[in-house]
């Protein structure tokens, strides 16, 4: 067997002692939960709607019976768009969730509230104009006898859903075309959204509903929520090949500087499609997903480019959870409910950061 050059084996080295510096950070803030607790506390307490930032739209009379709670709702300058620009200024409550370009990871979500009866043909335009790779659904149906989502999607290969034709937006044919467990309490659907509009397409994505999260609170492991980040993330990797894929295929066969199109933040531009998140008033649960994903992100930047950023100093500035969820804040209200779901981002990163040194110990 050929040995293993210098090079790599010093890169190896790195990666497992930069791993286990992080490791220590996020253990020694678990050691003092109260800690923790009472920064949440101090640093976090609830915006009103009316905080900085404008949210004239979801204030506006004609859609204020589109939102779930009276004190979620999303920022103007945040607002997802539910179809292209120039279509019909149709409302839903959901945020844009994006990074900075000095962020050591790319990452974008749209973070939204559960759907209601009557904006759940809203949601899926909303879908099938931003063409995100999958959603994430992180609560229930109904939880202690309270609704919090309405049936929206397709549960079985049998079912299938239509949006109202308006006259204006597009209609759409919403089918289930596969059911699977992945493990207790989380469910993987491939959903078909097909417009039966004239030229209309079809697209897929993956659905995932995750069961097992209390309101408000946390689940009592951390490992399905890694689960399904990493399963995610691998359908938006795949995704962002595919079209860095054809995106080449095109370049080689096309005149110089035809296909330029115009950068937006529609699924089709940038690198990778969005992600969508939801759970009941899209902030508890959301926050805590999108805080852990994106962590996990910074880490794979570091230990993919170890000599690109300084270990101190990345730590202090990209694993920062109170900055970072600061930020989400200036882009949703609310993100990262509770206390308990604060704790919970720092176990989840321990844990996450444990596996990988362990992993880091086999490939010595």
């Amino acid at each position: 067997m050929a040995a293993t050059p210098p090079a790599a084996s010093a890169a190896t080295a790195d990666a497992h002692a930069t791993l286990r510096r992080f490791l220590a950070q996020f253990q020694k803030e678990l050691d003092d939960e109260e800690r923790l607790e009472s920064e949440f506390d101090d640093a976090f307490v609830w915006e009103t709607s009316s905080s900085n930032y404008s949210c004239a739209t979801a204030q506006d009379a004609q859609n204020v019976q589109l939102n779930r709670y009276a004190n979620v709702l999303p920022y103007d300058h945040a607002l997802v768009p539910v179809a292209p620009p120039n279509s019909s200024r149709e409302y839903i409550n959901a945020s844009w969730l994006t990074s900075t370009r000095d962020d050591a990871a790319a990452w974008r979500y749209i973070c939204t509230q559960g759907p209601l009866p009557h904006t759940s043909g809203t949601f899926w335009r909303m879908v099938y104009a931003q063409r995100p790779v999958a959603i994430a659904m992180l609560t229930g149906f109904v939880e202690k006898r309270i609704q919090k989502c309405h049936e929206y999607f397709p549960a079985t290969l049998e079912d299938e859903l239509y949006t109202d034709d308006d006259g204006h937006l597009a209609k759409l044919r919403i089918a289930c075309e596969r059911v699977e467990t992945l493990v207790p309490g989380l469910e993987e659907r491939n959903i078909v959204v097909e417009s039966l509009d004239p030229g209309g397409e079809t697209i897929r994505v993956s659905h995932f509903h995750y069961t097992e999260w209390p309101d408000h609170g946390t689940p009592g492991s951390t490992h399905v929520l890694r689960l399904l980040i990493h399963r995610m993330r691998k359908l938006q990797e795949l995704r962002a090949a595919d079209v860095a894929g054809s995106a080449a295929a095109t370049t080689t066969t096309s005149p110089a500087g035809a296909g330029a199109g115009h950068d937006s933040q529609s699924a089709s531009a940038g690198s990778e499609a969005p992600l969508v998140v939801h759970c009941s008033a899209g902030v508890g649960r959301t926050g805590v997903f999108c805080a852990c994903d994106v962590l996990i992100r910074r880490i794979d930047a570091i230990l993919k480019h170890p000599h690109k950023f300084d270990g101190n100093a990345f730590a202090a500035k990209f694993l920062n959870i109170p900055s970072l969820i600061k930020f989400f804040r200036t882009q949703r209200v609310g993100m990262v409910q509770t206390r308990e779901q604060y704790v919970f981002c720092f176990r989840l990163l321990a844990e996450e950061l444990q596996l990988r040194v362990e992993m880091s110990k086999g490939s010595d």
